[in-house]
């Protein structure tokens, strides 16, 4: 007995019904409130990528003479706010970001692996934070959760910003 294609095709589709149909029946929803509590410095570091009111005026303090610390999301105030900040005598930049424009992370990523300044992550480095901040940093040390995300070709589709390749560093800066 010979079965024809058509069979074939019907089958694997009920197969793959059912299985997405048992998958959602069994599928467990995250707690957040559990998750925090079990893990309470998570909910202190995610709680301030919400706050939008510190943008570009108050995400960038001077901890030491030679640290920066960044906190939020990262949008285009935020590098105008970092070019004010920045000196010659910051060494380390301290980061706690679920990430953001990527035409302004690169643009700090540029500033930071330039001047060869290391970075720590306190809390969150997630998406532009990690796949260009976190990664121009001299000397890279994690002390939180480093989440990457997307693929190359996200720094040239940002919004039609970017034409260029990431080879040459994406965006006009």
């Amino acid at each position: 007995m010979q079965i024809r294609p058509f069979w074939i095709l019907i089958i694997a589709t009920v197969l793959y019904g059912a299985t997405v149909l048992i998958l959602n029946i069994f599928k467990t929803p995250i707690d957040w409130d559990i998750e925090f509590q079990s893990y309470p410095g998570l909910l202190r570091h995610y709680s301030y990528f919400a706050d939008e009111s510190c943008v570009g005026k108050c995400q960038w303090k001077r901890i030491d003479k030679d640290t920066l610390r960044f906190t939020g999301a990262i949008k285009e105030e935020s590098f105008s706010e970092f070019q004010s900040k920045i000196d010659a005598n910051v060494k380390t930049i301290e980061i706690n970001s679920g990430g953001g424009k990527v035409s302004a992370s690169l643009k700090i990523a540029n500033e930071i692996s330039t001047r060869k300044i290391n970075v720590v992550v306190r809390g969150f480095c997630i998406s532009s934070c990690a796949n260009y901040i976190f990664l121009a940093g001299a000397k890279k040390t994690i002390d939180g959760i480093v989440g990457f995300h997307g693929s190359h070709m996200f720094a040239v589709q940002d919004g039609g910003e970017c034409v260029d390749t990431l080879e040459k560093k994406g965006c006009e800066l």
